[in-house]
């Protein structure tokens, strides 16, 4: 099998949508200034028409303007809801293009076929999959090969031999999603709809799609004797085990999931450079697409899997208690105080070692004063830090059939004449 450098078409593709979705970006950040500029128009009207006493007719010509001011605001916050509709699609045509650069499209040339007039050499098109699969169970590592061919093509080869030169491009990570607090202005029965700033989060996604120059790696050569008949779906094994130390990873993620995960690290102990390919692993007699490895694994380096549901591991976060006090020592504001209750109980025939990963929000406006009044049992973090980050963890030994609790209590103060609430945010 020889290997092609990816489609110029596919790469053209991508370069046009990436410049498509720059100019969406500047268009976003536009509106959100034009936002940004309504919302503190209405703020000083409302000021000046609270702070003066004024005549009927002024008055009306002050609500007119704040009207004008407002559909001005709702207008604009309709075209950044679209922008980023069409900017999330285009992201997603990204997604699709990637994916197909990412299979390496190449010919496949079959070296010898049993036939009764002799050996007989064929070239056609095709692509191909590296597969390496995990069994949970016996703790093994293997990687197969998975071709996709024409729907008609049939033979029966005896010997095939695969070369391959691949691009590498980055890992993705998982991450809990940080829980943001946040306020919004009460205007007196005018109903003025809070707009969630995107600047800081655009300035930050703004590259992450672009076109980076792909390097081309000598991946390894691999010699299949044996007999098989070839057609579209043909799985080769390529080796049996691959010399390797698998570890398993446990952890609860209560705001995300009502079940624990685990995830699977594998170190490459072989002398192998591990090409790329997609990553299966059986669990419980099932197979389980558990991610993909994007880039070349060398001897001593490792990888992790997705994570994947392990239902024997039950988690439930409550909300046993929200309050809101304002009591006069905090003089105009007032503070809202939630209290959780986090259970996990380990239903699995052994114990387990589980990392828990929780979080409380983070203010995004300094009129906000989130206090931590509990977290029990004491997380990994400083105090400090989980201010600052949000995220805290606790690494617990779990028996089988014992059950583990949490409890978390904090408190957000904030000025009265606003309205809290919280939202998520990578």
């Amino acid at each position: 099998i020889e290997s092609n450098i990816i489609e110029e078409s596919l790469i053209k593709e991508l370069t046009t949508l990436q410049r498509e979705i720059e100019k969406i970006v500047e268009e976003i950040l536009k509106t959100e200034s034009e936002i940004e500029k309504s919302k503190n128009s209405m703020k000083l009207l409302e000021s000046i028409l609270t702070s003066t006493t004024k005549d009927p007719k002024e008055i009306n010509q002050f609500i007119e303007k704040f009207n004008e001011l407002q559909n001005k605001y709702l207008n604009a916050k309709i075209k950044l809801y679209s922008l980023q509709e069409e900017k999330s699609k285009k992201e997603e045509l990204i997604k699709i293009l990637q994916d197909k650069t990412n299979q390496n499209s190449l010919k496949v040339k079959i070296i010898k076929l049993l036939t009764n007039t002799g050996e007989i050499s064929y070239k056609l098109e095709g692509n191909w999959e590296t597969i390496y699969l995990i069994d949970y169970d016996k703790s093994t590592f293997s990687a197969k090969v998975r071709f996709s061919l024409p729907e008609s093509f049939k033979l029966k080869v005896s010997k095939i031999t695969i070369t391959t030169v691949k691009p590498t491009p980055e890992l993705l990570e998982t991450k809990l999603p940080k829980l943001i607090a946040s306020v919004r202005e009460r205007f007196y029965g005018i109903p003025v709809y809070k707009s969630m700033t995107l600047a800081e989060n655009i300035s930050e996604e703004k590259d992450e799609y672009g076109i980076k120059e792909i390097e081309n790696y000598l991946g390894l050569t691999w010699e299949l004797e044996k007999e098989t008949i070839l057609e579209n779906g043909t799985e080769l094994i390529l080796f049996e085990k691959i010399p390797s130390t698998i570890v398993k990873k446990y952890m609860a993620i209560p705001s995300k999931s009502s079940y624990g995960i685990v995830v699977i690290g594998v170190s490459n102990t072989s002398d192998m450079v591990l090409p790329q390919g997609n990553v299966e692993v059986i669990i419980s007699g099932s197979l389980i697409q558990a991610g993909t490895l994007k880039t070349q694994i060398f001897p001593n380096e490792s990888f992790e899997t997705l994570g994947i549901t392990v239902k024997e591991i039950n988690v439930s976060k409550k909300l046993l208690e929200e309050k809101t006090e304002n009591p006069k020592f905090l003089g105009n504001n007032k503070r809202v105080i939630k209290t959780f209750k986090t259970t996990i109980k380990n239903n699995l025939p052994h114990d387990i070692n589980i990392t828990i990963l929780d979080r409380i929000p983070i203010p995004n406006d300094d009129r906000i004063k989130i206090t931590i009044e509990k977290i029990s049992p004491s997380p990994l973090e400083r105090i400090e830090d989980i201010r600052k980050n949000g995220n805290f963890s606790l690494q617990i030994n779990l028996k089988k059939g014992s059950m583990f609790t949490l409890d978390t209590v904090y408190s957000a103060e904030y000025p009265a004449n606003l309205i809290y609430y919280e939202y998520e945010t990578e």
